[in-house]
């Protein structure tokens, strides 16, 4: 016979009957439980998690980091008076700018020609078989490759840059990084160059103009001056105001004769009548002069404009010839406002993957899977484990359970059939189970004497025949028992 398992006649209820019951939440004890009935499985889930930790931690492959620290200022020292100054905010988009363009394609093409990336792994006969295409794109994937990997990181409260690059190759990350800089240094160097020759180019196109606007006002003062007679302003009122000034003393030295010679003679003496024309005579003179010098005004409006027009073209032109000077000095100094303050080491240590880590993460994974499966288990599983569950969860009190009995095939005689054991072996942990199931029911009703006793299963084979002959046999020996076998499919007793 197949090993049969006794337990008692309500141990193996197949659902329970009150669904209130079934939904009950579990406790923390309920929680410890759980943990303590599948430490084992959640034990060996953790030990998985770390072989799939270890596994995954020597397959991935490791990757180097090289960094580079730069001092970048916001402007060169004040070589000319036509530099910016930078206010805070000025600085902050510097600053930011700069990062842009340290991580743009610009810089990367210059990198990937600087250290020939596309020539790595091809021999220079096989770049040469490639098509201009093909050469492109391989240039592309280059760029790409170092615009993918670098990183680059600003202090809030200084002046340096921080330039990281990662890769597989330490000595690769380590070339990079330094490339990057130099070509970062090199751009700027050019840009500053380039604008200094643009602009020396424009001034020079700007001063050889102002140098022909300056002569063409030189020759049209000139050629007025020599058309008018005149000379610089300045003598021209200077010779103006002596001429007016003798004019009027002459006038005076009439008026005042003349009154002295009205005072000895009469009006028709012959000396106050000469006195009375020179009088005349220096009247006349005055006014000519007078008029003269107010045409002569407006000759001198006209001069004063021509010499301001000349005055402001050579300021202009001097003012643009200076410039032109300190240009000329910026774009033959080779100095920049980038330095290279720490160059990047060849790492020798990798900086990922954190095999420690990756094997930590997953020990943790594997044991919270291994618990979250054994509390889905529990939640899923309505069989009953232990006594306990009975009285907790059916309200129904356990009268004892029976251990297992080995029946081999080979022992068919009655004295070894599972229905008879409670006679052959009253020595036995089963015999003990079927009288402890005996008081149970004896004292599981004090007050009136138990004559019928009902021995059912929900399904067959649980149990049902050994279980009620071993339990009549026990009651046997405390007086008259009769067992009826109501199993009219399959009978056994």
């Amino acid at each position: 016979m197949e090993p049969l398992k006794i337990t008692s006649d309500i141990s193996n209820a197949a659902e329970l009957p009150n669904s209130d019951k079934q939904a009950k939440e579990l406790t923390f004890s309920d929680y410890l439980n759980i943990l303590r009935r599948h430490k084992w499985g959640i034990v060996s889930t953790g030990i998985l998690g770390v072989l799939l930790g270890v596994l995954v931690a020597m397959k991935t492959q490791p990757q180097y980091e090289a960094s580079l620290t730069l001092l970048a200022e916001p402007s060169l020292p004040r070589v000319t008076t036509g530099q910016p100054y930078y206010s805070g905010m000025s600085m902050y988009l510097f600053y930011k700018t700069q990062e842009e363009i340290i991580k743009s394609r610009k810089i990367a093409k210059k990198v990937v020609h600087m250290l020939e990336l596309d020539k790595i792994k091809h021999s220079d006969s096989q770049i040469g078989l490639l098509t201009p295409e093909e050469k492109q794109r391989r240039i592309d994937s280059q760029i790409s490759m170092v615009q993918g990997g670098l990183f680059v990181s600003i202090s809030e409260k200084s002046k340096i840059f921080k330039i990281r690059y990662v890769s597989h190759d330490p000595q690769l990350a380590a070339d990079i990084t330094n490339a990057v800089a130099r070509a970062y240094i090199e751009f700027t160097l050019e840009s500053r160059l380039s604008q200094a020759k643009h602009s020396s180019s424009w001034f020079t196109k700007r001063i050889e103009e102002l140098r022909k606007n300056v002569l063409v006002a030189e020759s049209v003062l000139q050629d007025y001056q020599t058309k008018e007679g005149m000379v610089g302003t300045e003598r021209s009122k200077e010779l103006e105001g002596t001429r007016l000034l003798n004019m009027n003393q002459e006038l005076r030295a009439a008026q005042t004769k003349y009154s002295e010679l009205a005072k000895r003679y009469g009006i028709k003496h012959p000396k106050l009548i000469l006195a009375k024309a020179d009088l005349e005579e220096a009247k006349k003179r005055f006014l000519t002069e007078e008029k003269k010098i107010v045409g002569d005004e407006r000759k001198v409006t006209k001069l004063v404009k021509l010499e301001r027009d000349l005055t402001v073209t050579r300021q202009l032109y001097d003012l643009f010839v200076k410039r032109f000077k300190e240009v000329d000095i910026t774009s033959q100094d080779s100095n920049t406002n980038i330095r290279i303050l720490d160059e990047a080491q060849v790492p020798a240590y990798p900086f990922k993957p954190d095999r420690k880590k990756i094997v930590l993460i997953y020990l943790f994974g594997g044991l919270f899977f291994g618990i979250m499966l054994s509390i889905l288990r529990e939640r899923l599983d309505n069989t009953f484990k232990v006594p306990e569950d009975i009285e907790e969860k059916l309200g129904q009190t356990v009268l004892g359970t029976v251990p297992l009995i080995e029946n081999s095939k080979k022992e068919q005689s009655i004295e070894f059939l599972p229905e008879r054991h409670y006679q052959t072996n009253t020595l036995s942990m089963f015999a003990e189970s079927i009288n402890h199931i005996r008081t149970s029911i004896l004292f599981s009703q004090i007050d009136k004497t138990t004559k019928t006793i009902l021995v059912t299963s929900s399904v067959p084979g649980e149990g049902k025949t050994t279980t009620s002959s071993n339990l009549a046999l026990s009651f046997s020996r405390l007086g008259r028992t009769l067992l009826v076998d109501a199993d009219m499919r399959k009978p056994r007793v």
